[in-house]
């Protein structure tokens, strides 16, 4: 299973990591994902929908 909120459809970025040198390479930034009810979603529509 990906890594992609089934309610919104939020996935991975890719983003540069930039070290001190300042040379930059390209990395991922995942989504803050939780398990809820077997499905995965992110923390901004879990907070949407406890609200």
């Amino acid at each position: 299973m990906s890594n992609v909120c089934s309610v919104c459809g939020k996935k991975a970025l890719v983003i540069n990591k930039v070290s001190h040198a300042n040379k930059k390479c390209l990395r991922k930034a995942y989504p803050n994902l939780r398990k809820v009810k077997g499905e995965k979603v992110c923390a901004k529509c879990l907070k949407r929908k406890t609200r």
